[in-house]
């Protein structure tokens, strides 16, 4: 999903990085985390988006609400380097 110069949604071919992307979110396994990115502004403007340490996460609400996707390993990252996904039976 992308917005032309307008301003108006475009749709677009999703990619591989934007499924691990969607996937990887801690919201798909029922938690509600607040500060996982840091947004700042250049100095010509442009924003730069930057992943947080989970242990510099400002909210981590495990159990906020059903999960689409269960997850055996828990919300450690560490883990494995990412989540690992189980389906909901």
């Amino acid at each position: 999903m992308q917005h032309n110069p307008r301003g108006e949604l475009v749709w677009a071919e999703i990619e591989h990085h934007d499924v691990l992307r969607l996937l990887h979110h801690p919201a798909y396994a029922g938690a509600y985390v607040y500060g996982r990115t840091r947004t700042t502004k250049t100095a010509d403007g442009k924003l730069h988006i930057q992943d947080v340490p989970r242990a510099d996460w400002k909210v981590l609400v495990r159990d906020a609400h059903i999960g689409y996707l269960t997850n055996r390993m828990g919300l450690d990252p560490c883990a494995t380097g990412g989540f690992v996904w189980e389906r909901m039976e």
